[in-house]
C-alpha cells in the first residue's frame, strides 16, 4: 500500500493538541465552519488549503503533513 495524507486527521490532531475547536480554527482562518469541514474532508486538498490551516494552527506545513500521515496497514502474509 502507498502512504496517504488526511487533512482531516491532521487538523483534528493539531486542534486537539492546541486546545482548539474546529469552530475556533475557522475563525482563525476567516472561514465558516462548514467551509473548513468541506475543505478538510476532500480527498486531495490543495497545498494552499494545507498552508492556510497550518498557519492558523501555528505549525509548519511539514508538521501538518506529518500529523496527517496515515500509515498503511501491516502486510499480514500467511506462510505457505
Amino acid at each position: 500500500m502507498t502512504e496517504k495524507f488526511s487533512l482531516n486527521l491532521a487538523v483534528r490532531k493539531l486542534c486537539r493538541k492546541n486546545g482548539l475547536s474546529v469552530h475556533q480554527l475557522a475563525v482563525n482562518c476567516g472561514d465558516k465552519q462548514r467551509a473548513v469541514y468541506q475543505n478538510i474532508n476532500r480527498d486531495s486538498p490543495s497545498i494552499a488549503a494545507c498552508e492556510k490551516y497550518a498557519d492558523a494552527l501555528g505549525v509548519s506545513l511539514v508538521e501538518l503533513m506529518r500529523a496527517g500521515y496515515v500509515k498503511p496497514p501491516a502486510n499480514k502474509e500467511s506462510p505457505c
